[in-house]
């Protein structure tokens, strides 16, 4: 999936700039979509920021959101969505910096931390 993509297949990317374009030969589109079920008895105190980015032909995206319990769904969750788009074969050097841009965010993004605390109102 998405990591594989990431970890894998642009592992190329490794040079902190390049005199010639990058030559990836496809195009890359991959999203990942998580739900998490929090324990009984928390709430969600903070959740990693929104990570936004688009440049020339080069998109991602990340964001994790929390859902409060309903009748329908009485479980506390917390969705999580990833997408990355790479929409040419192609890339030149500037939009090659673009996408080490892109590789740093989603690096730190994955080590974004959900903190719950207890939640005592029912008590």
């Amino acid at each position: 999936g998405f990591e594989f993509i990431l970890d894998n297949f642009l592992s190329a990317a490794g040079l902190p700039e390049r005199t010639w374009p990058f030559e990836l030969g496809v195009t890359i589109g991959s999203s990942q979509t998580e739900s998490l079920l929090l324990p009984a008895g928390y709430k969600v105190k903070s959740l990693p920021d929104e990570v936004a980015l688009a440049a020339d032909k080069l998109d991602y995206t990340m964001k994790y959101s929390a859902v409060e319990p309903s009748e329908s769904r009485p479980e506390l969750r917390v969705n999580y969505n990833k997408k990355v788009l790479i929409d040419t074969k192609r890339l030149d050097t500037g939009q090659y910096l673009e996408l080490k841009k892109i590789l740093r965010a989603s690096s730190r993004s994955g080590r974004g931390e959900i903190i719950l605390v207890r939640d005592n109102a029912g008590q």
